[in-house]
């Protein structure tokens, strides 16, 4: 059994005798004071509010204030001034450096233990009671577990993670004796040991320690918690193997940013709060995690403070943009009552600048954000800060491969790069999934800290340089690989890195034209069947103020087909008239592939019959039959282009022909995105010729396949399998379908559906809906600056045609205009409602 007191300056708090000491002599006291100040010392450092205070001292009471105030008086008459300090209008802080001192009621232990740094006793508790954890559960459940069993466990993780806070909890729970030694301040062997011994109330030797320890450390379930260890890794492993050899009962927990590298360590590494935690009944905020954290240290700083379903979307923001690390987040909190939510979430683009308030009995290193990465950049050798500090370029993680190619710099090899990742990884500075291979990501914080870093090194430009280069080399190679088998592996590759290039395309764009241009094309061309597809346009198009500056004209038409193939996909105007100057260039410099390509968009994007349309038809034909060489994944391009063709010419046997050639073409190149796209353009044309049924079942086959793989060609797929159902009058599963269409359409941002949608309303009998839903249709896509085409142009004139026979024309002009301010949500709303309202 331990008793423990807590001494500060010349006083000793006893808290289970109910007796303040001073200087060995007992102080008279109230019991509301005696309460008060148990409750202070129990967090010490820590903003204590009033209300927290009257809940502890007079529980289940109603009483004033100035009851409290008096209390704290009259403590302050027998402390002094400094040791409780006043926080205006919010609590009080018990400033005191705190010290438990744990008495052994064991016979075989024959001194008392010191033990600096853990929180103290509160007055109702038979232990030291740790500091409130909050999404720590599962790991406080996890590491209690691994220490029942003697030996060293090492919890790692990065700085401000709370490590500390962490072992603190631990120690405050372990059912035993417990040793607590901060090294922070500690840089030589010999003052470990000396701490050790301070803690452990007895003087070690210098040499033939073991013996001394074996008999500090006697007894059952002894706990050792050496905490802040990663300046310190080889004394501290020297320190752990001989508490080991000399107390093999002995179970050790060390705190570090990087692991100690003993035989028969088992390492723990602790990530930031989890952000997706379960929501208490009846509450709008997370019960847990970072959330929860964020709400409680923003209370302690304002009392006033209110969490609402309005303010949980910029406290979840703040957590995600402060990768829920701990530290980063209690200093976020202490800029609330100040800014306000709002301005802390706009000014974490400066975050070092904000994140600067640590609480008083913060050690300095966590004083301020900034200071804590300091502490651990500081710990790296030359070679490894210079690694690291160019790791700030890149965005959404990164592989082995671009790391060696954008940090490796003449003379540096290939494995010392991997060495030095390794210790950047052990120093929890760099994360690893667990994929094979390993991708690595720094977290925002740490990014954005290397990028300063390699700012004040004057490295960025170059750093910039060759990540903006080393990515245009992998789309380049993605797109130039097509039709071999290396295609399939650097196509995955290239998915995972499309945050890296939208950054690069960003900077090149600003500092190298040159390289900006051809990036963004291959990129774009990439991301044609992904979530980022609408992206690609934005990227294309930033480049054009900049487009003129290219010389090199191979480059420059090639980027502006691309352009002209974005805005023909996108259904926005301009696509062809940008086509032909990009062709007129290809054509001049006898480049028949890119001529082909160009062509190709020329003839998709020709909305009616016409001689250039025949032309243009011929023009393919022609370079097909000069190059045989050519991949099936141009025959398959022209099959679509003549698809179209027909269509245009009212020959819908010969659409549905040229689109069935193109899908035996896709399925022939192995191309399962294309034979998607293939199959539901069939779908399509099969419909057109009466053959619904047929047309049907296949749609539904497509979809029930590639319905929610996150591929443009669902989006496009459930356009057109809900028009289809629309139109052949199954409502019924027309309805069932809708809200995984909607979901996945939205997620492409496509207008398309949206002219779907008054027929659907007008088929159910909800005419209002349907005139709310006209107006909406004609916003989305003016919105998105898309072309209606004649066919949806058609659909929504005929719904319109039905509501207007229906309704007077007021309420249809009023009901339109109604219908145009509806965001995507309240429109879905009208879609999937049942009430014709």
């Amino acid at each position: 059994m331990t008793r423990a007191s807590l001494r500060f300056d010349r006083f000793e708090l006893q808290p289970h005798e109910r007796r303040l000491l001073d200087a060995g002599r007992p102080v008279p006291m109230g019991a509301r004071a005696f309460d008060v100040l148990c409750t202070l010392a129990a967090r010490a450092g820590h903003l204590v509010t009033k209300a927290e205070l009257m809940d502890e001292v007079w529980p289940g009471l109603v009483v004033e204030e100035n009851n409290l105030a008096a209390q704290v008086s009259a403590l302050r008459k027998v402390l002094g001034g400094e040791i409780i300090a006043t926080i205006p209008g919010r609590g009080y802080r018990f400033t005191a450096v705190p010290q438990i001192h744990v008495e052994a009621h064991d016979p075989s232990v024959a001194r008392p233990a010191a033990v600096a740094a853990p929180p103290p006793t509160p007055r109702n508790a038979g232990a030291p009671v740790g500091p409130r954890l909050f999404g720590r559960d599962a790991d406080l459940a996890r590491l209690t577990a691994e220490l029942d069993t003697a030996g060293c466990v090492t919890l790692v993780g990065a700085a401000g993670v709370g490590k500390t806070r962490l072992a603190q909890a631990i120690a405050a729970r372990w059912n035993g004796r417990f040793i607590w030694v901060d090294l922070a301040a500690l840089t030589r062997q010999n003052e470990l040991f000396a701490a050790l011994g301070r803690s452990l109330d007895v003087q070690l030797p210098d040499a033939n320690v073991e013996p001394v320890l074996a008999r500090a450390l006697r007894g059952d379930r002894v706990l050792v918690v050496l905490d802040n260890a990663e300046h310190v890794v080889d004394a501290a492993a020297a320190l752990v193997a001989a508490i080991e050899r000399a107390g093999p009962h002995v179970s050790i927990l060390v705190t570090s940013q990087l692991p100690l590298a003993l035989p028969g360590e088992r390492v723990d590494r602790l990530e930031p709060l989890a952000l997706d935690a379960q929501a208490a009944p009846g509450s709008p905020l997370l019960a847990d995690g970072a959330v929860a954290l964020l709400v409680d240290r923003i209370v302690a700083a304002d009392h006033r403070f209110r969490a609402s379903p309005e303010t949980l979307p910029l406290l979840r923001e703040i957590c995600t943009r402060l990768d829920g690390m701990p530290l980063a987040l209690e200093m976020a909190a202490a800029r609330v009552p100040l800014l306000g939510l709002q301005n802390v979430r706009d000014a974490l683009s400066e975050r070092f600048a904000l994140l600067t308030t640590g609480h008083r009995g913060a050690p300095g290193r966590h004083k301020t954000l900034h200071a804590a990465l300091d502490w651990s950049h500081g710990l790296l050798s030359a070679d490894e800060q210079r690694l690291f500090r160019s790791l700030g370029v890149f965005s959404g993680g990164f592989t082995l491969d671009l790391v060696a190619a954008v940090a490796g710099g003449e003379g540096t090899d290939r494995w010392s790069i991997i060495d030095r990742l390794a210790v950047l990884v052990d120093r929890s500075l760099v994360a690893a999934d667990h994929a094979d291979p390993p991708r690595y990501r720094l977290l925002e914080t740490m990014r954005a800290y290397a990028l300063e870093k390699l700012q004040a090194a004057g490295e960025e430009a170059d750093a910039r340089r060759r990540h903006a280069r080393v990515l245009n080399d992998l789309f380049t190679r993605v797109e130039t690989s097509a039709g071999t088998a290396e295609n399939a592996r650097l196509r995955v590759q290239a998915h995972a890195e499309f945050d890296n290039a939208r950054d690069a395309i960003a900077w090149a764009i600003k500092n190298e034209p040159a390289t900006a241009l051809p990036l963004a094309t291959y990129v774009a061309m990439t991301a044609t069947f992904t979530i980022w597809r609408k992206a690609a346009l934005a990227w294309i198009t930033a480049c054009e103020p900049v487009a003129d500056a290219v010389t090199d004209a191979p480059i420059r038409a090639f980027w502006t087909y691309e352009y002209a193939r974005q805005l023909l996909m996108s259904a926005r105007p301009g696509a062809v008239p940008m086509a032909r100057r990009a062709r007129d260039v290809f054509r001049a410099l006898g480049d028949d592939l890119n001529l082909f390509r160009t062509t190709a968009v020329i003839v998709r994007g020709l909305h009616e019959a016409s001689a250039e349309l025949d032309a243009s038809c011929s023009e393919l034909q022609a370079l097909l039959e000069r190059h045989p060489e050519w991949p099936i994944g141009r025959r398959m391009l022209a099959e679509g282009a003549y698809a179209l063709a027909s269509e245009r010419r009212g020959d819908l046997h010969g659409r549905l022909k040229h689109r069935q050639a193109e899908l035996e073409l896709a399925r022939q190149a192995g191309s399962a995105d294309q034979a998607d796209a293939a199959e539901s353009n069939v779908v399509t044309a099969l419909y057109e010729v009466g053959r619904v049924d047929e047309a049907l079942a296949r749609s539904a086959a497509l979809m029930q396949r590639i319905g929610d793989n996150g591929s443009g060609n669902a989006a496009y797929g459930w356009v057109g399998r809900l028009g289809l159902l629309v139109h052949a009058g199954r409502i019924e599963t027309a309805r069932a379908e809708m809200p995984r269409a909607l979901a996945i359409v939205k997620q492409f941002d496509l207008p398309h559906l949206s002219e779907v949608l008054p027929d659907f309303a007008v088929r159910e009998g909800r005419v209002r809906a349907a005139a709310r839903l006209i107006g909406y249709a004609l916003q989305a896509y003016a919105a998105r600056s898309v072309e209606i085409d004649t066919s949806a142009r058609e659909r929504i004139a005929a719904a319109e045609a039905i509501v207007r026979s229906r309704l007077d024309q007021p309420t249809v002009a009023r009901l339109i205009e109604a219908g145009r301010l509806l965001d995507d949500e309240a429109a879905d709303r009208v879609v999937l409602g049942t009430e014709d309202a």
